[in-house]
């Protein structure tokens, strides 16, 4: 196992390297602080097969961690476009990944699940620059979602509704 390369509320990433596999990356649980979401993203990871969905290679799992196999991209699309695209990015380009994010959150949805915390930086940028996968599920929930759970989605990409507590979700 390499460095870290990224962290987040639930998990920590790490370059690694896998004799007879492509480059990848492990995402560490801490499964005492986090099995949860580390069991939710295992969850939904293992049901969906999408080609713009990150896929898990593997899971390992040790006495007090999981790690989650995943193929290594170039990056999440915030860093990517900050540092390809300092000017914006071409018409081409950002209707190529729109469209692919709306077939992976159709896949999603259509599977019963709802990702709730749709940012840039779980937005992986594969090898080519020309695909997207939506990645990040630890925060996403089974089923029709009525009822608000403030403590999902990063606080910056919240809907109004969330930040004002509404009672419940409209559509």
């Amino acid at each position: 196992i390499g460095d870290c390369i990224g962290s987040g509320a639930y998990a920590a990433v790490h370059a690694a390297q896998c004799v007879g596999m492509s480059q990848i990356v492990i995402k560490i649980f801490e499964t005492q602080r986090t099995g949860d979401a580390a069991n939710r993203e295992v969850h939904v990871l293992r049901s969906l097969s999408h080609r713009h969905i990150v896929p898990i290679l593997d899971l390992v799992i040790a006495s007090s961690h999981w790690g989650l196999v995943l193929p290594r991209c170039q990056g999440d699309l915030k860093q990517y476009l900050n540092l390809v695209y300092d000017q914006g990015i071409p018409a081409v380009c950002a209707r190529r990944y729109v469209s692919q994010l709306l077939s992976a959150l159709i896949h999603v949805h259509s599977h019963g699940f709802v990702h709730c915390d749709l940012k840039p930086q779980n937005v992986l940028v594969g090898d080519g620059a020309w695909d997207v996968l939506l990645a990040d599920f630890g925060s996403s929930l089974v089923g029709p979602v009525v009822h608000h759970h403030h403590e999902v989605v990063t606080l910056c990409y919240r809907a109004p509704e969330l930040i004002a507590r509404a009672p419940t979700f409209d559509g």
